[in-house]
């Protein structure tokens, strides 16, 4: 109450614009953000995911960084922010894309996990054989 910040609602999308540009979240609750952040309200949740508007965010990370300015540390002004497009398919593609990247997204981290656990098995293999 004795602030002048604003909570933005349960799934906006908010944009880091400062420092580390381009880093992009879906808030799962109401919060505030600080001036290092754009933030996208999604005004009609029928018509827009925030997942997908995320996901098309991430696709502008660098992009981003090229247009940002500053000296001390690079940020994304208000202006040059607004002026980023991306598509907005009907809803149903937008769900099909958003499926398809959380599947690859899982694929992803089990490759990874599964290249985690093969290094730690070669590396057990090896201690073995030289008796470490």
């Amino acid at each position: 109450k004795n602030s002048s910040a604003v909570l933005i609602p349960k799934d906006s999308i908010v944009v880091s614009t400062r420092a580390a540009i381009g880093r992009v979240g879906v808030t799962k609750i109401p919060l505030a953000t600080n001036q290092g952040f754009k933030n996208i309200i999604i005004q009609d949740p029928s018509k827009t995911l925030p997942k997908y508007v995320a996901n098309m965010i991430l696709k502008l990370r660098d992009h981003m960084s090229k247009i940002s300015t500053g000296s001390t540390y690079k940020e994304l002004s208000k202006k040059n922010f607004s002026r980023l497009s991306i598509p907005l398919p009907p809803i149903e593609i937008q769900k099909k894309l958003v499926e398809q990247i959380e599947r690859e997204k899982l694929t992803l981290l089990e490759s990874e996990e599964n290249i985690e656990l093969s290094k730690k098995k070669i590396s057990t293999s090896i201690n073995d054989i030289w008796g470490f």
